[in-house]
C-alpha cells in the first residue's frame, strides 16, 4: 500500500493523497492483502501437516516391514523403541517383561535416548518411575505422565499387549513436551505391530 502511494499517487514520491477517495482504495488494498497473506499460512502449514502425516505414515510401515524380518523378541522390543524415538523425538524406555515358569515379571528398563540427556536417563529409571511401569503391567492400562493414574510420573507408560498377555510396558518421556492423543495413537499402531510380532515369537 505504501509502495503504490509513494509511486502511483498525486503528489508522487510522497506518502500523501490529494484525493480523499484514495483512503477507500488503500483500505480495499489492505484487505486483501490480510486475506491473501491468511490463505497462503494455510497452505504452508497444510503442506506441512501434510509431509509430517506422510512421513508418519513412511515409518510405520517401515515398522511393519521390519517387525516382519525381526528373528527374536529382542528384535522386536529394539525396532518397537527405535522407531517411537524417530516418530515422537522423546527418550523411550522399555521394561521386558520375563515369562519364567510362567511367572512374569519387568527387567531392568532399557533408555533409548533421543535427548542424549544422561541426567534424565536416571530420572527416567528412579524406583517411582518402575513403580508406575509395575503397575501398568499389572493391571494392563496406560498410567503416569497426561493420565489421571499416578500423574506425577516423568513417562506415559503404555503396555504392550496382545489380549490379556502383556509382553513388555513402554515409557515415554513428556517431562519437555505434553503427550498429545495423536502421539498416543501413533505409539499404540506400533506397539500393536510389535505386541503380534511377540505373541509370534
Amino acid at each position: 500500500i505504501l509502495t503504490f502511494d509513494f509511486l502511483f499517487i498525486e503528489p508522487r514520491h510522497t506518502l500523501s493523497a490529494y484525493d480523499p477517495s484514495y483512503g477507500i482504495t488503500f483500505v480495499i488494498l489492505f484487505v486483501a492483502a490480510v486475506i491473501s497473506g491468511e490463505l497462503a499460512n494455510k497452505v504452508k502449514i497444510q503442506a506441512v501437516q501434510a509431509a509430517q502425516l506422510a512421513y508418519r505414515m513412511r515409518l510405520l510401515l517401515e515398522t511393519s516391514q521390519m517387525m516382519q524380518k525381526a528373528t527374536s523378541d529382542t528384535d522386536v522390543e529394539k525396532i518397537m523403541a527405535d522407531q517411537l524415538v524417530k516418530l515422537l523425538n522423546r527418550d523411550i524406555v522399555y521394561y521386558h517383561v520375563d515369562h519364567v515358569q510362567n511367572i512374569g515379571r519387568l527387567m531392568a528398563p532399557i533408555v533409548y535416548e533421543a535427548s542424549g540427556h544422561f541426567k534424565e536417563k536416571e530420572a527416567l529409571t528412579s524406583p517411582n518411575e518402575q513403580a508406575v511401569a509395575l503397575w501398568v503391567y499389572k493391571n494392563r492400562k496406560r498410567a503416569g505422565a497426561s493420565t489421571e493414574t499416578l500423574g506425577d510420573a516423568k513417562c506415559l507408560y503404555l503396555p504392550v499387549r496382545s489380549g490379556d498377555d502383556v509382553y513388555g510396558v513402554v515409557g515415554m518421556a513428556a517431562q519437555q513436551h505434553h503427550v498429545e492423543s495423536n502421539e498416543v495413537n501413533l505409539a499404540l499402531s506400533i506397539l500393536t505391530e510389535g505386541s503380534l510380532a511377540l505373541e509370534k515369537e
